[in-house]
């Protein structure tokens, strides 16, 4: 007997005033490029999509975001987010708990001022993260990956500041 997936529950955030609509049903998030760069869009409570398995953010969003924090979300398939997202605001990102994750993308110049990138406790087998991400950072995490198979970083990510690295399983 065959079983029928159940459809994916999916938000798709078209303009800005839709990120505002993040709530605990949806099990796809994909936002359109070029969007919540409001200078008044500075966080993003991720922590209420508690069935969410795909975060897809497109290119130049969330420019003005100072923490990009996906802690203990246990059905989190995969992260893709586009180029030039972040990239207004100094900040952090936190990836952790999140036991189900398996790829983790980041766009060329995504988070260029941010610093700090701790990625912990998490069942990803994939992280790539393109060319100058994270070039200020201070602090870069790998921890407890035990799933990890390819990590794939792009010129002068976590290049321009002497910092803390901590790469352990």
């Amino acid at each position: 007997m065959a079983t029928v997936s159940k459809p994916l529950n999916t938000l798709v955030i078209k303009e800005d005033m839709d990120i505002f609509d993040l709530n605990d049903e949806a099990d796809v998030i994909d936002m359109k490029s070029g969007l919540c760069n409001h200078p008044d869009i500075t966080s993003c409570n991720w922590d209420v999509c508690a069935k969410l398995k795909e975060l897809r953010i497109g290119d130049r969003c969330l420019e003005n975001v100072m923490a990009f924090v996906l802690k203990d979300l246990v059905k989190l398939e995969r992260v893709e987010i586009g180029c030039s997202c972040f990239t207004k605001a100094k900040g952090r990102m936190e990836v952790s708990g999140c036991g189900m994750l398996k790829s983790l993308k980041i766009g060329n110049d995504s988070c260029e001022k941010w610093s700090e990138f701790v990625t912990r406790d998490c069942g990803v087998e994939e992280v790539e993260i393109g060319d100058g991400c994270f070039a200020d950072c201070e602090n870069t995490v790998f921890e407890e990956l035990h799933g990890l198979k390819t990590l794939v970083l792009g010129k002068w990510v976590f290049g321009r500041k002497s910092g803390k690295l901590v790469m352990r399983s």
